[in-house]
């Protein structure tokens, strides 16, 4: 037998076997070779968590897409830095924090607002507080779905994108679970920032402000 196409070649497969009254049978398989490319992904999001320390009480503020960004970059001088992520994305937000001193509460918010859900999707706050000296709390957010916050923030024309509020006392800890792409399309690093006291050639996680700094064994700079 055979068996031709003008569109894609068939790969034809006969096996013998016998039917249930014993007279032979012949099954033939026939399957369609696909000369399409299979699926290629240039580049790979990689998943990471950085932590980050605050120092002093931290009122709320907005949180860009380039303060993500810079969780890994590059120093080409002692006051300059390149990122090395092309896009993020983030996935959750924790904070871990407790009271200085009995008897005084502390809080710590997590707000996705209009500015990074958009305008057609309700903004969604949530928000916790602590009055132990000894055991921390914890307040843990993700983006909410279909958000802009949600989404990848790529290139240097995001960087300014606003994708959250935050607040959180002295002495919490920040981690941020995030996506990220590896700058490797693109025919040269194109966002910088500056810091002070880097050093040529290390891999810096740039702080938020000089008052949420990177955590060990993390380079911070700011």
């Amino acid at each position: 037998m055979k068996f031709s196409s003008l569109a894609s070649q068939q790969i034809v497969r006969a096996r013998r076997g016998k039917s249930q009254n014993n007279t032979p049978k012949i099954v033939v398989d026939v399957r369609e070779h696909d000369n399409t490319p299979s699926r290629w992904i240039a580049v790979n999001p990689i998943r990471r968590k950085v932590r980050l320390g605050v120092i002093a009480d931290q009122a709320e503020f907005d949180l860009t897409a380039s303060a993500i960004m810079f969780f890994q970059c590059l120093a080409t001088s002692s006051t300059q830095v390149y990122t090395l992520a092309y896009a993020v994305k983030i996935r959750k937000v924790s904070i871990w924090f407790m009271s200085s001193a009995l008897s005084t509460n502390k809080n710590a918010t997590i707000e996705w607002n209009a500015a990074s859900t958009g305008f057609l999707m309700p903004g969604r706050a949530s928000g916790s507080t602590s009055s132990s000296t000894t055991e921390y709390s914890l307040l843990t957010s993700k983006p909410p779905r279909q958000s802009l916050a949600s989404w990848y923030q790529g290139g240097p024309n995001a960087l300014n994108n606003v994708l959250m509020s935050l607040s959180a006392p002295a002495g919490a800890i920040i981690e941020f679970d995030y996506d990220w792409v590896p700058n490797y399309t693109e025919a040269a690093v194109s966002a910088a920032n500056t810091v002070s006291g880097a050093t040529t050639g290390i891999v810096y996680c740039r702080g938020i402000n000089s008052n949420i700094l990177a955590l060990p064994p993390l380079n911070s700079a700011i």
